[in-house]
């Protein structure tokens, strides 16, 4: 017993270094949306394990510091008082049972902008039932059931709506308050042992390269303080905008994960919303205008 605790302590160890390396391997990015149970799963461990004392606690310190920046994640928001943006973000799920609910909580809640990911052919009919209220739709289709899409109240700059090259993205400029800003709805593959990697190092290149404002949303597939969050926010030089929160379950058994995200230029906060029909939460924006 006492060498199988030894091993499982080391093994903890190795998977949680492993989370921090998603640069080195897409593997890390997949142990990074565990993080926080390998490490309770480390410092319990570490504390039950025959170690001697001088180790025991200074590893479990080790784990407890590490941990901290998750716990305080869901406290992290800005004081941003009135918005100039409002923005819906969801992954619909492509085969939802039924929209009405959703209908009803978009004409509640009237954003100015909607980014939506699996957007397959029956959720197509729900975003028509929203035209008279967002005109200005853009939807690019990727394999037979899944597809992004823009919504907006604001019409598109003519031309710039654009499908990306590899599938993922779905971008349009539009100009509110007489300044233009980009808005992508992206949907990432899962990392390791799926194609996230290759996917995003196509995409990286057409984020990028526009100088005004960028608000980017969607399915990461990944969390917060993953590689693939990071490099997204290098390219489009927008920042994730928090508090960090929960917005899918993994089964089982339900492990709650962040990994959808809002990612914009200025200053904002985000609210977690129900699923409502989806096997994601929707996200609510509120957001500030860069200085």
């Amino acid at each position: 017993m006492r060498a199988l605790v030894i091993v499982a302590t080391a093994a903890s160890a190795v998977l949680v270094l492993g989370s921090f390396a998603g640069a080195l391997h897409p593997l890390g990015d997949s142990l990074a949306v565990f993080r926080v149970p390998l490490l309770v799963a480390f410092a319990l461990l570490v504390i039950w394990a025959p170690w001697p004392r001088r180790l025991r606690w200074p590893l479990a310190g080790l784990a407890l510091a590490l941990m901290t920046p998750h716990a305080l994640a869901p406290f992290r928001a800005a004081e941003i008082g009135q918005a100039d943006l409002t923005l819906y973000q969801q992954n619909m799920l492509f085969n939802r049972p039924d929209g009405d609910a959703w209908l009803a909580e978009v004409a509640r809640r009237a954003p100015d902008l909607l980014t939506l990911q699996e957007v397959s052919p029956a959720n197509l009919a729900l975003l028509e039932r929203l035209r008279a209220d967002y005109p200005h739709q853009h939807h690019c289709r990727f394999g037979r059931f899944m597809g992004q899409a823009v919504l907006s109240r604001a019409p598109f700059l003519p031309g710039s709506a654009a499908c990306s090259a590899p599938e993922g993205a779905t971008s349009v400029k539009i100009e509110v308050d007489g300044r233009v800003i980009r808005v992508i709805s992206l949907h990432l593959h899962w990392p390791w042992p799926h194609r996230q990697a290759a996917q995003l190092a196509g995409l990286l290149p057409g984020l990028g390269g526009f100088d005004g404002p960028v608000l980017l949303a969607g399915d990461f597939n990944a969390v917060a303080w993953s590689h693939s969050l990071a490099q997204v926010e290098r390219a489009t030089g927008a920042g994730l905008i928090g508090p960090d929160a929960a917005t899918f379950h993994i089964p089982p058994p339900g492990w709650p994960v962040g990994i959808d995200h809002v990612l914009w230029s200025g200053r904002g906060e985000v609210t977690v919303l129900p699923k409502l029909g989806s096997d994601h939460h929707g996200l609510w924006a509120r957001l500030v205008w860069p200085e």
